[in-house]
């Protein structure tokens, strides 16, 4: 019997026939043997756009995004006239958390084609990675909306990158997300659906929680504490997945709630359904608007009670959310009642716990090893208003020696550095005072925080995760009370540790309590000692007491629907 003669190596193939098996591999779900094809493919043909571009795709699909950043680089090199070239190179910048770059990548393609959509939605998103270019973030989606004005996903994206345009009035800022809600359940369409759920007030509840944030996440952190103290003889809870990626945080999460489910590759209308043959008595979600909200589900009314829960947007907008659950500290009064005209439902203790705090010891003060006093910021770039730079600028004229620490998430490059040092400069800011820090992963963020004497809030948008990590490293906040919701996170997490008086009422009042503080290094070396007691003291760390006012607001709201099924809630 005559032994078939074995195929050639892939060494041996034409570069053409290893792009094609890279192609095929790719689209059956086998990235690593398509890098591998793509890859030989680059050394034979060094000049193949398609080698160029396949490497950098089965890059992406491994999540190796610097990998894939630089094979597009040189894919565009060869191809500098093709679009979707620079799109696919700005989106992988953002992916790598390189915003400038990657704005430079989209702005060429929109350039070369005005119609692209893809490009547009990613440009708004760079920008919104940007210091100063939240006008430009928000036009850049509008762009994109114009091409698609079906797009509710791009629609949400646009109202947070409204949030941070501090020249935007409240009014406007609300009447936005209102605009948002009436489009997005007229792209829904009419829904009455009849529930089959058995109308007891004071029956076992099934409640479904929606995220998109349940792995290495800040929001995982919040949602750990409730998964794991519901009181499951009252509450059946049931988990549906739409994030993006998984890591050893979801395997952790769903330990707490086995009744889990990955959906994130079923449609809103998909999913909607499914809650409703699942009969979800109470739809939890979370994070507003912020990204995979996946909010189009909640305007297909999944569920007979639909509720907003770890509110970070200033509002949904959706007649379909039945309630916004917040704090004292977050309404501004009767200012988010007015503004949003959502059903307000007050949680005392607080909006939400955390946990995953690292088992770091609280480090002592810099001060007397720096020699001089270190004011800091860690906040995401877009929170750097010019109304921030403009405390951030008074405050150091007041505490002369001092110094600015400001450590954001994002990448930048020497060319971004030199345009915000130039801004700030141009307002009045000693920039040769301030050190500006990109990007740091694990255990570099929290270390950083021994750094800092005193963090300096961000307006109009405060630090949530930000002041609460602080605390817990034994770093207090200076805040100021701003709008309902993300103007009042300061306040909110300042108060729950028992010092509300680090919320100051104005600029002014900002301004003069920073640098009180900086002169009083006893107060802040005291309260510094007993932070993490005040913060095991308070209802922030995995708190059963949140929990049960939670769930008292829960049964609240669905008596309410019992009493009356066609609207009690709205």
């Amino acid at each position: 019997m005559t032994e078939s003669p074995r195929p050639p190596p892939p060494e041996e193939w034409h570069p053409d026939e290893l792009i094609d098996a890279g192609r095929q591999l790719r689209a059956a779900g086998r990235p690593a043997e398509a890098l591998a094809a793509f890859d030989i493919a680059t050394r034979k043909a060094p000049d193949a756009v398609a080698a160029w571009s396949g490497l950098a795709l089965a890059n992406f699909d491994l999540s190796r995004y610097h990998l894939a950043v630089a094979a597009f680089e040189r894919a565009v090199e060869l191809a500098p006239q093709d679009a979707n070239l620079w799109r696919n190179l700005g989106h992988v910048r953002l992916l790598a958390a390189w915003p400038a770059p990657a704005a430079q990548a989209l702005e060429r393609a929109v350039a070369l084609d005005p119609g692209n959509l893809g490009a547009w939605d990613d440009l708004g998103n760079a920008f919104g990675g940007m210091w100063g270019r939240a006008k430009e973030s928000v036009a850049a989606y509008d762009r994109a909306l114009a091409l698609d004005p079906t797009r509710a996903d791009i629609m949400s994206r646009r109202l947070v990158a409204l949030a941070f345009d501090e020249d935007l009035p409240d009014a406007a800022l609300w009447a936005a997300h209102r605009a948002y809600g009436a489009r997005a359940e007229s792209l829904a369409g009419p829904r009455a659906p009849v529930f089959a759920n058995a109308r007891d007030p004071e029956r076992r509840l099934r409640v479904g929680y929606i995220s998109g944030s349940l792995f290495a996440h800040i929001m995982s952190a919040e949602l750990r504490t409730l998964f794991a103290r519901h009181d499951r003889g009252a509450f059946e809870i049931v988990v549906y997945d739409v994030s993006p990626q998984r890591d050893a945080v979801t395997g952790e999460l769903r330990a707490l709630a086995p009744d889990w489910n990955f959906v994130a590759t079923d449609d809103d209308e998909a999913l909607a359904a499914r809650m409703r043959k699942d009969r979800i008595d109470i739809l939890v979600h979370s994070m507003g608007h912020w990204q995979n909200n996946r909010l189009g589900v909640v305007a297909r009314r999944a569920a007979p009670v639909q509720i907003e829960y770890l509110p970070q947007s200033p509002g949904v907008g959706l007649a379909a959310c039945d309630a916004y659950l917040v704090d004292p500290w977050l309404t501004g009064g009767e200012a988010l009642a007015r503004l949003s005209g959502d059903r307000i439902v007050t949680l005392p203790s607080g909006y939400g716990t955390t946990s995953m705090l690292p088992d770091l010891p609280v480090p002592p003060s810099p001060r007397a090893r720096a020699g001089r006093f270190t004011f800091a910021s860690f906040n995401r770039v877009a929170k750097i208003s010019r109304g921030t730079v403009r405390r951030w600028t008074a405050v150091l004229a007041r505490v002369p020696g001092s110094r600015l620490l400001v450590k954001i998430p994002e990448r930048f490059d020497a060319a971004e550095e030199a345009r915000m040092r130039g801004d700030w400069a141009a307002m009045g800011l000693d920039v040769a005072r301030v050190e500006l820090r990109g990007h740091a992963e694990g255990e570099g963020y929290w270390t950083a925080f021994a750094e800092a004497d005193l963090l300096l809030d961000c307006v109009p948008f405060n630090g949530g995760r930000t002041t609460t990590c602080g605390a817990w490293m034994g770093v207090p906040t200076v805040t100021e009370k701003g709008r309902p919701i993300y103007g009042r996170l300061g306040l909110c997490v300042m108060s729950r540790l028992g010092l509300p008086e680090f919320a100051a009422e104005d600029e002014a009042g900002y301004v003069a309590l920073a640098a009180s503080l900086a002169a009083e290094p006893a107060r802040l070396d005291g309260i510094r000692a007993t932070m993490r007691a005040r913060f095991r003291d308070s209802t922030l760390l995995e708190s059963a007491r949140h929990v049960r006012e939670l769930e008292d607001a829960y049964r609240t709201l669905w008596r309410a629907y019992c009493l009356n099924p066609s609207g009690a809630n709205r």
